[in-house]
């Protein structure tokens, strides 16, 4: 059986994307961007502000979870930006719906 593996991450600024990119390259492994549409290339201002609500609001976002068979997959990476001390709401909110972690 082949074995396959998946990084799931979030990044808002780019940064835990460069990482989970060289990640899967490292590994040969597939790859999944958890983040919402209007999240391209922001500043540093707006990143706090988008943190910010959707810590409040509890904003989920938009994914492409529903499409993967996670059971095909014998290892699940997760990479998430550290928010105040904690990993993102998307990936929180991936963590509580999965049944496959």
């Amino acid at each position: 059986m082949l074995k396959k593996e998946l990084i799931i991450y979030h990044s808002a600024t780019g940064n835990t994307e460069k990482v989970a990119k060289i990640i899967a390259s490292e590994l040969k492994c597939d790859l999944l961007k958890i983040n919402n549409n209007d999240n391209s290339n922001p500043g540093k201002l707006s990143v706090a502000i988008t943190i910010v609500k959707q810590i409040i609001q509890h904003k989920q976002f938009k994914t492409e979870l529903e499409k993967i068979d996670m059971s095909s997959y014998n290892r699940i990476y997760i990479g998430s930006p550290c928010w105040f001390y904690t990993y993102t709401p998307s990936i929180e909110q991936f963590l509580k719906t999965t049944d496959y972690l």
